[in-house]
């Protein structure tokens, strides 16, 4: 505890705290513009406590804080990656190993077939992630440019989409594209107005940090619903189309006909999303709250900013499953012949 027996003494300290203070607050001004600043909000604080004069409690909130002689560098450190939760080195390459190994033998030993594709799975989720890592730290700066990535990973959604409705993932066809054309509506539009909207309201601001994250959320939450979507409401068609063809006797427009089983084997693709938003806090802690926790923001910024998402979830994956049954119903998704 730093104890101030002279006013001249004390003037003069306060005098280079303000100095340390303004300086670790110009540098922090220009960090936070890019990642959430740890201690920020303290220094914020303090600096407004030396110019306004009110210096008695001084002492107090210097005892809380780091060495002001290394606050600049804190914050600038802050700044960069910070690996306290995940340590990046050779054991965690080794603990990816193991579990993709352990992911592989219970899937052998299962019988399910997908080990092979967890490898596979994984192999490319670490060269798609070092790429986006090194695109997004490009793009993300310039405004067309993260616009132009967005447009991007909604082309990527709807291809990845359409191989699971035509049951050929990762297979490029005739057949596969047009499908994917058609995906592009149900998986890239919802996202894509949503966002637009919320820039154009002020809600989400007009940068790639903000805009970026946030449409990839909201296209992934798509893909995965117009994927179950098509899946079931094709495989629901194949099973019981004897039931299309009594109600099309009974009257019914085969597009009415199909949409009566189409309703609810694409009602089943929104179960994740609804699970997800019921039990978030009591069972799951999402990803987006222990992210911004961990980057410094507050828990109460972290929740607000983490029901943002999950409501834009369930919009997007309602928007998305409606669309998907539709396009099913007209006819107009279909699974090629030598794929059923």
């Amino acid at each position: 505890m730093v104890c101030l027996r002279s006013g001249d003494l004390r003037d003069e300290i306060v005098g280079k705290v303000r100095g340390v203070l303004g300086h670790a607050m110009r540098l922090a001004d220009d960090c936070r513009k890019y990642y959430p600043v740890l201690g920020v909000r303290r220094v914020r604080y303090s600096v407004s406590m030396c110019h306004s004069g009110d210096t008695a409690r001084l002492p107090d909130i210097w005892a809380e804080m780091v060495d002001p002689v290394r606050t600049s560098a804190i914050v600038l450190a802050a700044s960069d990656v910070n690996d306290a939760i995940i340590h990046i080195g050779p054991k965690l390459a080794v603990a990816l190993v193991l579990l993709t190994a352990i992911a592989a033998v219970v899937n052998h030993l299962s019988g399910s077939g997908m080990a092979a594709g967890a490898v596979r799975a994984v192999l490319r989720a670490i060269a798609q992630l070092g790429a986006l890592a090194l695109v997004v730290t490009v793009v993300i700066d310039v405004l067309w440019a993260s616009i132009l990535f967005v447009l991007v990973m909604a082309a990527v959604a709807a291809c990845t989409s359409a191989g699971r409705v035509t049951g050929k993932p990762g297979v490029i066809r005739r057949e596969t594209v047009n499908t994917a054309l058609l995906c592009l509506i149900p998986v890239g539009l919802p996202t894509l107005v949503i966002v637009a909207l919320l820039v154009a309201t002020g809600v989400l601001p007009m940068t790639g940090l903000a805009i970026i994250p946030t449409a990839g959320i909201m296209f992934g939450a798509a893909m995965n619903t117009t994927s179950l979507a098509g899946k079931h409401c094709l495989d629901s068609l194949a099973e019981r189309y004897g039931e299309v063809e009594a109600a099309m006797s009974l009257g019914f427009l085969i597009r009415e006909a199909r949409l009566e089983i189409c309703r609810h084997a694409a009602s089943t693709a929104l179960i994740p999303a609804l699970d997800q938003t019921r039990s978030v806090g009591l069972v799951t802690i999402p990803g987006s709250f222990v992210g911004m926790v961990l980057g410094g923001a507050s828990p109460a910024a972290a929740a607000a900013m983490q029901l943002f998402v999950l409501v834009a979830l369930l919009a997007v994956s309602a928007i998305a499953s409606a669309l998907t049954a539709e396009f099913i119903a007209r006819g107009l998704l279909e699974r090629p012949e030598r794929a059923r």
